[in-house]
């Protein structure tokens, strides 16, 4: 456990038995409440100014010999194992793009005469007029027709296991290294009996056999390769993956792509990485902490999860044009999220 944990504990519990020490003391002593309560007071805050220094002494000063348990950003912890599937992840497994989904459309009608859309409105029987259906959104979990897998390490297994490290210290004893584990270089260190999360992934072309790392062919001469063995040299240790037209924006709730939206899309307000100009394309909104993998084109990403045959059907407003080659891109972070 963490050494201020233990003093913080440590600390609160000396408060509380000043307090109960204090209140003996009026017991016996029969004294002035207005004094007793200053004096109680007075120990809160000396208290409180101790606790700020040990905060403000682990968040700006290196002390030799101190280690951070793990914390994740965005919920999300190392990950354990890569795994593929053709129809769902096996248990203690999660799809690698669990977050990234296709937006379902609006219920409504579109007359195509005054090329206008009525949402929710259920259509007449003018021939001018033609009934959108409502459908849900639908999470691209699958990749190239493959539904890759990730198997997170336990919160139990991670702080059994995991020592997070500053970039100026080495692992401690009996933890041997695995690599960064933020864009500061500082690192990560695990158990000496246990493995290393997967440390690295990447697309390759070809498979090298004496190597100990995993591949996943994606059928296109490529490959993705993963594991979980120290890279040399040290690599930023891969925690999040994202698929998105063009680089993602900073704000991971928003979507970069602002060309082809469908104009009775769900979530509109979600497009465009500045969101008070959605069509402005300057790159400050843009996170270039991402590097691509691999593409994929529009047609067979929606084909590959069940979409695109509902958008065929869809009326096609006069001002709009489908372009399903555009391509996907999968990117993960080089940076800390």
């Amino acid at each position: 456990m963490y050494p201020n944990l233990y003093l913080f504990k440590f600390s609160l519990l000396s408060l509380l038995l000043n307090i109960i020490i204090i209140i003996i003391i009026i017991n016996i002593m029969k004294l002035n409440f207005l004094t007793i309560t200053t004096d109680i007071l007075l120990i809160i805050v000396v208290y409180a100014m101790f606790i700020l220094a040990v905060i403000a002494d682990r968040q700006y000063t290196i002390v030799n010999n101190s280690y951070n348990l793990v914390f994740f950003n965005n919920n999300l912890t190392y990950i354990e194992d890569i795994k593929t599937s053709r129809l769902k992840c096996l248990n203690n497994y999660k799809p690698m793009l669990e977050r990234e989904k296709f937006f379902g459309v609006l219920e409504g009608c579109y007359n195509k005469k005054k090329n206008k859309y009525y949402k929710g409105k259920i259509c007449s029987n003018s021939t001018d007029e033609v009934q959108i259906n409502n459908f849900e959104d639908t999470h691209f979990n699958v990749f190239k027709n493959i539904l890759m897998c990730l198997k997170r390490v336990r919160t139990k297994f991670t702080e059994a296991n995991y020592l997070q490290v500053p970039n100026n210290e080495n692992c401690p004893d009996n933890y041997r290294l695995c690599g960064y584990y933020n864009s500061f270089k500082d690192i990560l260190c695990v158990k000496e009996k246990a493995h290393c999360p997967i440390t690295y992934v990447g697309l390759e072309t070809e498979i090298d056999h004496k190597s100990k790392k995993q591949y996943i062919d994606l059928e296109d001469g490529t490959y993705i390769a993963y594991t979980n063995e120290t890279q040399t040299p040290l690599s930023l240790i891969p925690l999040d993956f994202t698929l998105s037209e063009g680089y993602p924006c900073w704000n991971y709730k928003r979507h970069s792509n602002i060309t082809l939206i469908y104009p009775f899309t769900k979530h509109l307000g979600d497009f465009g990485c500045n969101p008070k100009n959605p069509t402005d394309l300057d790159k400050q909104y843009l996170d270039y902490r991402y590097i691509p993998i691999s593409n994929v084109t529009r047609k067979l990403l929606y084909k590959d999860n069940d979409v695109y045959e509902n958008y065929v059907d869809l009326p096609i407003p006069d001002d709009f044009t489908w372009d399903f080659e555009t391509n996907f891109t999968l990117f993960q972070p080089k940076m800390e999220i």
